[in-house]
């Protein structure tokens, strides 16, 4: 059993050569414990709020956190060191996450968006801001979002192309079904008609 946290803890993570585990709680710290003796490691204090959660980065060389005070911060794991504190988020950070080679840190929060930030300099960029309770798929830019896929049409005797509802790669393989209404107009993605 690994005590160390005053107040309930809300995310663990192990790193992923599993010889350490992080904890982040609402005491308003982050823990990083030694996996195989559970002896606390480093006491990591900087959020003013509640810790909701606690990331490794692939290589266990840093740690993301996010909290109910609107921040993402960036750790040294093996010093405790902060090496980024990230503010753009206008309510509770909910989930953190590293992408599998390190570089970026995407983050999730009650203020309904998701964001990217670079992992080296803090830089970040909204990708989603939408409060219509679905999932949605992206690539690191809406760029890269946009250039590999497309959605499969169909000609209509009208001279209009309908959309199928089938998201296609760019080498014409089916990916997923969308069905066309209400949730695909309000994220700007075709719904019905295009006129040539």
């Amino acid at each position: 059993m690994l005590n160390g946290h005053i107040e309930s803890v809300n995310s663990v993570a192990f790193s992923s050569n599993g010889g350490c585990i992080v904890s982040g709680s609402w005491d308003n710290s982050v823990l990083v414990w030694d996996a195989l003796t559970g002896e606390g490691q480093l006491l990591l204090n900087g959020h003013t709020d509640w810790v909701n959660s606690v990331a490794f980065s692939s290589d266990g060389s840093h740690i993301v956190s996010g909290s109910w005070d609107n921040s993402v911060w960036v750790w040294d794991a093996l010093m405790g060191e902060e090496m980024l504190l990230l503010n753009g988020h206008t309510q509770s950070v909910n989930s953190v996450a590293f992408s599998s080679n390190g570089s970026h840190i995407v983050s999730g929060s009650w203020d309904n968006s998701v964001r990217v930030w670079d992992a080296l300099t803090g830089d970040g960029s909204l990708i989603d801001s939408g409060s219509d309770n679905s999932a949605q798929v992206w690539g690191t830019s809406m760029q890269d979002q946009v250039s590999r896929y497309t959605w499969e049409k169909i000609a209509k005797p009208t001279h209009a192309l309908e959309f199928t509802g089938w998201l296609l790669s760019t080498c014409g393989e089916y990916i997923m079904f969308v069905p066309p209404g209400e949730s695909r107009a309000h994220h700007g993605l075709p719904t019905g008609f295009l006129y040539l």
